[in-house]
């Protein structure tokens, strides 16, 4: 079913496309199709209902450019019930390409727990599953600050990295040199960057505004739609309407559903509607839509900022955007994305789009690497974080721009084709017994 269509097998056959493109030899082609290793693990967890639960996790890493012993897989953690070994590579692929865009010296990686269905999982049991994982993935030498660097994603947040990396530091407290990088995200108390929270969000805001600029786009104040209220969709809508941005936002949505005003949202009633409620029902100054409903809603951009392949051959050809910002990873179906581009939609492509996350993670690393920073400068490592997040995004949006229009390729072939560019001189230089 289209609905379940995998990343992993849609990379590879956009591999298979852009070989032409970047010549490669086979070697390297296959070195970039498959994943260096995936490590499948059972963890025991004791919850609050005083049974133990035996959940499967995935560790994935697929390609490291670089040979420096510094520069680890990244990637984030993700739970959820609908979890196997497929997506987890297919997502740790994406990542590779991801990194490659943003022009990191970082390869890789992707971790997922699978979570029992139906059942309602406490902070400590959360706490105790994320014990388990830093257990089992340290057995097997799958995770480490110079091995995978773990962070945030679909269903975790800074207090699952927070608990990992003091899981990690406790089992290597005899050894020398900082082990904090093992994941990013973390709270700041915790050694975390100030901006990791909203980066994803912020720099999907900050490619999008380029972009518009780049297609020649005058209007200012562009209409908005988000699906999706989590650790992207959030503060998305959060800063959506920033004078540096100024995007309306006039439809939001969780997972049971969303509300829409033609006339704008007031974006600080919204959340705090949310917060107190936890769900966007019952909200006054608003109608009900459901997702699907949502994804058709007429506007300027549609930002898909939740699961993927939501926009398929099913629901592509009501879409009434003009443009689409790709947050979510792999939100688009290579049949949907076929009616949207058509209809001559312009799709910013996930791989560019949502790599804020993994830049100020990248930031995040390599300043816990020397321990800590200052007192003096976490009070302006925000500020400069967001600084030189803006430079790498605006950079990399025109360097798609300028392939897309160069080779005469879609944005997201024009992505893949720029990160191909960067990886493999890379892979060259790392076995040169190859060549």
């Amino acid at each position: 079913m289209e609905q379940n269509e995998s990343l992993k097998q849609r990379y590879q056959r956009k591999l298979e496309r852009l070989r032409t493109l970047v010549p490669m030899n086979d070697f390297i082609f296959k070195e970039l199709y498959f994943c260096k290793r995936v490590f499948i693990l059972q963890l025991r967890v004791p919850v609050h209902t005083g049974e133990t639960q035996h959940l499967q996790a995935y560790i994935a890493h697929h390609c490291n450019p670089y040979d420096t012993g510094e520069d680890p897989y990244k990637g984030g953690l993700r739970k959820s019930v609908n979890l196997d070994q497929e997506t987890i590579e297919g997502l740790a692929m994406d990542m590779t390409e991801k990194e490659g865009v943003a022009d990191l010296p970082l390869g890789g990686g992707k971790a997922g727990i699978c979570l029992e269905p139906n059942f309602a999982y406490t902070r400590k049991d959360h706490a105790q599953m994320n014990k388990a994982f830093v257990q089992e993935a340290d057995t097997v030498n799958a995770l480490g600050p110079r091995i995978y660097s773990t962070a945030s994603d679909l269903g975790t947040s800074e207090l699952d990295c927070d608990d990992i990396m003091k899981e990690y530091i406790k089992l290597h407290e005899t050894e020398l040199g900082s082990k904090r990088g093992v994941a990013t995200g973390k709270s700041v108390e915790n050694f975390g960057n100030p901006a990791r929270k909203k980066a994803t969000g912020r720099g999907g805001l900050i490619v999008a505004r380029k972009m518009l600029s780049l297609l020649g786009v005058k209007k200012e104040a562009v209409t908005i739609t988000i699906e999706g209220f989590g650790n992207v969709g959030g503060p998305t809508l959060e800063l959506a309407e920033y004078e540096e941005y100024n995007f309306k936002p006039v439809a939001i949505s969780d997972i049971n559903g969303g509300i829409y005003n033609p006339n704008g949202l007031n974006i600080q009633a919204v959340i705090e509607h949310h917060k107190h409620h936890k769900t966007f029902a019952g909200y006054k100054e608003a109608d009900s839509v459901t997702n699907d409903e949502l994804l058709h809603l007429p506007c300027d951009m549609l930002i898909p900022a939740a699961i993927q392949n939501r926009l398929t051959t099913k629901t592509a050809g009501g879409v009434r955007a003009k443009y689409i910002l790709e947050l979510a990873n792999g939100p688009t179906t290579e049949g949907g994305e076929k009616i949207l581009l058509e209809n001559g939609v312009v799709i910013i492509p996930d791989i560019l789009a949502n790599a804020g996350g993994v830049i100020v993670s990248w930031r995040e690393l390599n300043v816990n690497k020397e321990h800590d920073r200052h007192a003096v400068e976490r009070d302006s490592e925000e500020e400069e974080t967001n600084e030189k997040l803006g430079k790498i995004m605006r950079h990399n949006t025109e360097q798609v721009f300028r392939i897309s229009q160069e080779k005469k390729l879609g944005m997201r072939d024009a992505a893949s084709f720029l990160s191909l560019s960067r990886i493999v001189p890379r892979l060259r230089e790392k076995h040169p017994l190859y060549f």
